[in-house]
Parts: structure tokens; C-alpha cells; sequence
């Protein structure tokens, strides 16, 4: 249950990281919003999509 939750968090950050690159214009939060995107769809969604079910 801890990976599913988890995994909606990161979406949910995903999706606000999404908007400010859409909508922002302040260069300091785009680039922040891209690392969000980067890392946490790349990265930590990925990994905790790989792990065994229990």
C-alpha cells in the first residue's frame, strides 16, 4: 500500500510541476519544476512501479 500512495503523491507533484511549466514565467520555479518532473516521474515513480507486489 506504501508504494501506491507514495506513487499518487509524486503524480500529484508531477501534475502541479506541470502547470508551472505551461502557465510560469519566473525562471527559478520552471527550473525547479523541471527537476520535479525529472526526478520524481523518472526517477522515483519508476522505481516504485518496480516493485514486487506483496
Amino acid at each position: 500500500m506504501f508504494p501506491t500512495l507514495m506513487i499518487r503523491y509524486h503524480e500529484g507533484a508531477i501534475t502541479m510541476a506541470g502547470e508551472q511549466l505551461k502557465g510560469g514565467r519566473g525562471r527559478l520555479m520552471r527550473t525547479l519544476a523541471t527537476g520535479i518532473v525529472t526526478g520524481q516521474q523518472k526517477i522515483e515513480v519508476g522505481r516504485m512501479k518496480g516493485l514486487p507486489a506483496r
